[in-house]
């Protein structure tokens, strides 16, 4: 997909969340709305550092209940450090 594109060595890739969660200071939001709600549920199951930084780049509402994603994220995993980062 990055063709082309050098990625530091020290950046490790891991499709299994606990592993990726395990020292975060950043966790970026970039699931489709609809999907974010069950993301989140699976990131409330992990130990995480204890205050990571969450920073949204998905946008929209969630259809059912009309809540932003500021509002699920705190629903399911309750108060945390959050930024939502937008453009055109």
């Amino acid at each position: 997909f990055l063709a082309g594109v050098p990625l530091p060595d020290s950046l490790e890739l891991t499709g299994d969340l606990p592993t990726a969660l395990e020292a975060a200071s950043l966790v970026v939001l970039a699931s489709p709305v609809p999907y974010l709600r069950s993301v989140l549920e699976q990131i409330a199951t992990v130990r995480r550092p204890a205050s990571p930084l969450f920073v949204n780049v998905a946008k929209g509402i969630e259809v059912d209940t009309r809540k932003r994603v500021s509002g699920i994220v705190r629903e399911v995993i309750g108060q945390v450090r959050y930024a939502a980062l937008s453009g055109p």
